[in-house]
C-alpha cells in the first residue's frame, strides 16, 4: 500500500484501515498509514481519480506541522506545538515572534489548493 496509496484506497478488493479522515466542501483527506510525518492522501470530491499525496510538514506556510486535528468553518486545522521548537525560518515570522517556550500552541487553519 505504501507504494501507491491512492490506487490502494480506490481498489475495492481489500478492506482498508485508515488512520484518520477529514472532510470539507472540496476534499476528503486521510492518513492512509501511521508513520512519523507520513503523507496525507488528498481526494478531490469533484474527481476522486485525481487523488494525490501531500506532505504538510514540507509546506513552508504551515511551519512544519504534520497533523490535522479537525475541520472548522470549512477549513482544516492543526496546531504548532512548543513555539521554542519552531524552525529558525518560522521564528522570523512576525506573527510568531515573541512567543516564549511557555506560550500555548498556535492554532493553524488552512485549506488545500
Amino acid at each position: 500500500m505504501e507504494g501507491d496509496p491512492p490506487q490502494f484506497l480506490q481498489d475495492m478488493r481489500h478492506i482498508k484501515d485508515i488512520v484518520c479522515i477529514y472532510e470539507n466542501a472540496r476534499y476528503l483527506i486521510c492518513q492512509p498509514y501511521a508513520s512519523p510525518l507520513s503523507p496525507w492522501l488528498l481526494i478531490p470530491k469533484s474527481d476522486p481519480s485525481a487523488a494525490r499525496l501531500v506532505n504538510f510538514f514540507q509546506e513552508p506556510r504551515l511551519r512544519g506541522m504534520s497533523m490535522i486535528e479537525g475541520v472548522a468553518d470549512g477549513r482544516f486545522f492543526s496546531y504548532l506545538p512548543d513555539p521554542a521548537a519552531l524552525s529558525e525560518e518560522a521564528k522570523q515570522d512576525p506573527a510568531l515572534q515573541g512567543l516564549s517556550e511557555d506560550a500555548n500552541p498556535v492554532v493553524v487553519m488552512f485549506d488545500v489548493e
